[in-house]
């Protein structure tokens, strides 16, 4: 199978016009239970376990999530900083307005949540910023190009560190999503899963382009179910 030599640019079609409402509900369905059961909110809350041995008990911690969909990893979070007396407060940013709109729907029971329609590049690190930035199945919707971009800009605004979670590319990864996106999906899943593998990484890309950044406090690290994370905290 060729695309696994570099990664690919082809558009997913949640990032087109083509997705209905209805379409977009049902991948968000999707993205729900491979959150909740294949790794997506797992992979989070334990880096941001190892990161709170060192967190004091009177502070609040600021977490920014770039790409919160319906918002179950901000909502899993504020549910594991209960369980854990931790006091944090979470922006979610999304681009789409219907995913927004759901988004707050779904949060409006979580004071600490708070949901924005903004574009990353819109926020002013000068102005604003937070102890962590969180991403999960972001990055690969960023064109090979604008990924060093990217990575500064969540660099610059996160004062603490980054946690982002993404697929792993690989040939079983692929076949896995794709078993998956067929059993549970729609029509956007059973395109969009597949592709989002191929468009997606290895261990050794993204070690090399955060060494070519700079950024060498971020670990790249295999995680169950084809993840993959690459996260750390500023010395």
């Amino acid at each position: 199978m060729n695309g696994f030599s570099q990664r690919l640019e082809k558009l997913e079609l949640m990032d087109t016009s083509v997705c209905t409402d209805q379409e977009m509900m049902g991948v968000l369905r999707f993205l729900k239970i491979t959150n909740r059961y294949f790794g997506g909110c797992a992979v989070i809350l334990k880096v941001l376990n190892g990161f709170s041995a060192s967190w004091r008990a009177t502070e609040t911690i600021k977490i920014l999530d770039v790409g919160c969909g319906l918002a179950d990893i901000p909502i899993a979070i504020v549910q594991w900083a209960k369980s854990k007396n931790i006091k944090v407060e979470i922006t979610g940013l999304e681009l789409v307005p219907q995913i927004v709109s759901k988004a707050r729907e779904h949060t409006k029971n979580f004071s600490n949540v708070r949901i924005e329609q903004r574009n990353i590049f819109d926020l002013n690190e000068e102005e604003e910023s937070y102890d962590y930035c969180i991403t999960s199945l972001f990055l690969h919707h960023i064109p090979s190009l604008k990924l060093p971009q990217v990575l500064r800009k969540l660099n610059r605004i996160a004062k603490r560190g980054l946690i982002l979670s993404d697929l792993e590319r690989s040939l079983l990864g692929y076949a896995a999503v794709t078993l998956l996106s067929c059993l549970i999906g729609n029509r956007i899943v059973w395109h969009d899963g597949p592709l989002s593998v191929q468009r997606s990484f290895t261990i050794r890309e993204l070690k090399d382009l955060t060494h070519s950044l700079g950024l060498d406090y971020l670990k790249a690290r295999k995680e169950p179910f084809f993840r993959i994370s690459l996260a750390g905290e500023k010395q």
